[in-house]
């Protein structure tokens, strides 16, 4: 797992939207090379991240996927979902994204 602190997130972080935006780019740039199988076929890299401009409308999107193990009981125990799930590695929190 990647452990943090509430301290660690920047105080802009004061959003759901927000703290989307932060996790998803801070685990696509710990691990963006790691891969999953997610069905038949290739794998799939386990979190993807970009800023993309829409130019129909003039606006600028960011588009974020993860893909995280979930332990195979969740739904028997009754375990909330995000408690279920699994680490993609371990690794710390760069400064970068702290402040």
């Amino acid at each position: 797992m990647t452990p943090f602190a509430k301290t660690q997130l920047p105080a802009s972080v004061n959003t759901v939207e927000k703290l989307a935006a932060w996790s998803s780019a801070l685990l696509a740039q710990l691990y963006p090379q790691q891969t999953a199988l997610e069905g038949d076929g290739a794998a799939e890299r386990v979190a993807q991240f970009g800023v993309y401009y829409v130019s129909n409308n003039d606006t600028n999107r960011i588009l974020a996927r993860l893909s995280v193990q979930v332990q195979n009981d969740y739904l028997v125990t009754g375990a909330k979902v995000w408690d279920a799930t699994m680490s993609l590695g371990e690794s710390t929190i760069p400064t970068s994204f702290t402040s």
